[in-house]
């Protein structure tokens, strides 16, 4: 059986569009992440520059303008926590001085007696 120019052609323009949709549904489906993941990238590296350029210059300013306060703060903070520790300990050291047990017991762990 032969085929006409007219059947040919049909034939050839069909295969032509079928192998033009599957280029372009490869071509979708190969790039289409990488352009999500470039632009993504540059999107995201972008925001950073804005932020480190717009955005800290202002918090820094904040920090720098309490800085005295937070310092003094912090200071106040661990001296109450160096008191409390002292307090704590001293505290342990006078209930193992009033038996005679626990104060051997303390000795023995402090000195090695």
């Amino acid at each position: 059986m032969e085929l006409s120019e007219e059947q040919l052609a049909s034939i050839v323009q069909e295969a032509t569009k079928s192998l033009q949709h599957s280029l372009q549904e490869r071509i979708v489906l190969t790039l289409g992440p990488m352009v999500t993941q470039k632009a993504t990238n540059m999107v995201v590296r972008h925001t950073e520059e804005w932020v480190a350029k717009n955005v800290l210059p202002e918090v820094t300013l904040l920090l720098e303008s309490g800085k005295h306060s937070l310092q003094s703060s912090a200071i106040q903070a661990a001296s109450a926590m160096s008191e409390s520790i002292t307090d704590g300990i001293k505290k342990t050291i006078d209930e193992c001085m009033e038996s005679n047990y626990k104060r051997k017991k303390f000795f023995e762990a402090i000195f090695g007696l």
